[in-house]
């Protein structure tokens, strides 16, 4: 397995990739860009990824929270990720918007009910 799976440093939109993939895994680091660059990363991934490939999501979307506790946990997440990037997080209905506008389809959301906050989305390429 290892000799299928690469990990890479740098900048994602300029680097050269020689080969497509069937799935690409985006953890904890779409809140980081702005609305333009994130585009520009879902189409990169789209164009990246085989006919019916998958891209999967996991992030700080605090989407469906059971409790007090963990919606006031999530609320200081965000607070703290606005405070550092300078603006909002994306909720899972933007993201999902997102990938659709880049192509994408099918796209679900897995809440993480231990992880406060977290969620994953999945999304094919049509």
């Amino acid at each position: 397995m290892t000799n299928r799976v690469r990990f890479l440093e740098g900048n994602f939109l300029s680097i050269h990739f020689d080969n497509s993939f069937d799935v690409l895994l985006l953890f904890n680091f779409i809140r980081v860009f702005k609305l333009a660059y994130l585009k520009n990363v879902f189409k990169k991934c789209y164009n990246l990824l085989n006919l019916h490939g998958i891209i999967v999501i996991l992030d700080q979307f605090g989407h469906n929270l059971p409790t007090t506790f963990t919606r006031a946990n999530d609320s200081l997440i965000r607070l703290e990720l606005y405070n550092i990037l300078c603006h909002p997080a994306y909720s899972v209905d933007k993201t999902i918007s997102l990938l659709k506008q880049t192509g994408f389809n099918s796209s679900r959301y897995i809440h993480l009910s231990n992880a406060g906050g977290l969620g994953v989305i999945r999304s094919q390429k049509k």
